[in-house]
């Protein structure tokens, strides 16, 4: 039986963004408004000064900060506002174009890597590999009751699993189009990440189940493994429900330029 996609957000984002502790400021404007959330429509700020809105749909010079300190200066788009209880409202920004899209992640993910520093200390340095631990805690999981249209990333500790889980949830339109791209039939209709300690099990809805899906699953898999590696230098291992894919060893960009048979 397919899996049901039946909880798009996940505690573990929440909780991660809550840690993170970032804010985000307009160039001109003294409105310093915080992360409060990240998820598929983009990231949710609270705004307490409806004067200095930014006019919606139109790209704007901003600063990610974190206690006064300037992250990144990607150009953000507002596009909706949400009204809640006064005198603190919501609006949802997402980066204007794809470079200011990975500005942000890095600069987000360099963040979580300094949060987790001894403190006084430099950076603890990105792991290249799982290590043989945590790769054979994997091949133990595969054993484990994946449901049709399930997979699971194995990452390094909890903390990578939930910025992975914050980074996949948020690109899950471009999960959508390269599910589209591996098999036509094949439409995605709904993606749920749950994170059990440094591992993420991904669900994938999709409107008919089969090959076509299973190609899908794999291929977008395969992709989100890649980019994962290509942007932050996180080397992950995945294991696919059913086909039982051991495709970490061999990164997605080696996949699409091995000679085929």
């Amino acid at each position: 039986m397919q899996a049901q996609c039946t909880s798009p957000g996940s505690s573990s984002i929440h909780a991660f963004v809550a840690r993170a502790g970032l804010s985000i400021e307009f160039a001109g404007s003294d409105e310093r408004m915080r992360l409060a959330a990240i998820d598929r429509h983009g990231f949710t700020v609270g705004v307490t000064d409806d004067a200095q809105l930014p006019p919606l749909g139109v790209p704007r010079q901003a600063r990610v900060t974190y206690d006064g300190e300037t992250l990144c200066e990607p150009r953000l788009v507002a596009r909706c506002p949400v009204h809640g209880q006064t005198p603190v409202r919501e609006m949802v920004l997402q980066p204007s174009r794809s470079d200011d899209d990975i500005a942000f992640w890095q600069a987000l993910y360099a963040h979580r890597l300094r949060q987790r520093s001894p403190a006084g200390g430099q950076p603890i340095a990105r792991r290249d590999s799982l290590g043989n631990e945590r790769y054979d805690a994997l091949q133990a999981d595969s054993n484990r009751a994946l449901t049709d249209g399930e997979a699971l990333f194995a990452l390094s500790d909890a903390g990578d699993a939930a910025f992975f889980a914050a980074w996949l949830e948020y690109h899950f339109a471009e999960a959508v189009a390269h599910a589209r791209a591996a098999s036509t039939p094949a439409e995605l209709r709904d993606m749920a990440c749950r994170t059990e300690n440094a591992d993420v099990i991904v669900c994938f809805e999709y409107r008919f189940n089969g090959k076509s899906a299973h190609a899908a699953t794999r291929e977008t898999c395969a992709w989100i493994a890649g980019e994962v590696e290509r942007l932050f230098g996180l080397a992950i291992r995945y294991d696919v429900a059913d086909t039982r894919q051991q495709a970490g060893a061999m990164s997605y960009r080696q996949r699409r330029s091995a000679p085929s048979r």
